[in-house]
């Protein structure tokens, strides 16, 4: 699986300039770089199909999810992936709203607030088997319309 790595300043458009700019020879040094410079958090690329409406097969419980993920992010006014990155990273320097522990690990939730009208997005950073020193990744968003 292919992540998204983000640092809250823009690392994400700072790897797609330098992958333009440079011959992928030279990525992988530069690439490192990025991720050493502040990862904060990673995004599995199957989420986006989630949060975008793109799961049409499988489970039919995901499949409305992720339909309604589409329609709510549609709503904010959130379009892209770059959109929705750039809440990631807003909810990321948010205070913690909610802090979940269960035996696979521990979920941080966070809201960023999206439009003009109160509304937000939670959003659920997971730390794997509990573990703050690590990583962690996106694993929910709750828009809040």
């Amino acid at each position: 699986n292919f992540a998204f790595i983000a640092d809250g300043a823009g690392a994400l458009s700072e790897l797609f300039t330098v992958k333009a700019s440079f011959k992928l020879t030279s990525l992988t040094g530069i690439f490192k770089n990025l991720l050493n410079k502040a990862s904060r958090f990673t995004v599995a690329s199957s989420k986006f199909d989630y949060f975008f409406g793109r799961v049409v097969t499988g489970n039919e419980h995901n499949i409305q999810r992720s339909a309604q993920n589409l329609a709510d992010l549609t709503t904010l006014g959130i379009k892209t992936e770059k959109d929705l990155m750039r809440v990631f990273n807003k909810a990321w320097n948010s205070p913690i709203i909610q802090k979940i522990e269960t035996s696979h690990g521990v979920s941080v939730i966070k809201s960023a607030s999206v439009g003009n009208s109160g509304q937000a997005i939670q959003v659920s950073f997971f730390y794997k088997g509990g573990d703050m020193s690590l990583t962690p990744t996106i694993s929910t968003i709750i828009p809040k319309l």
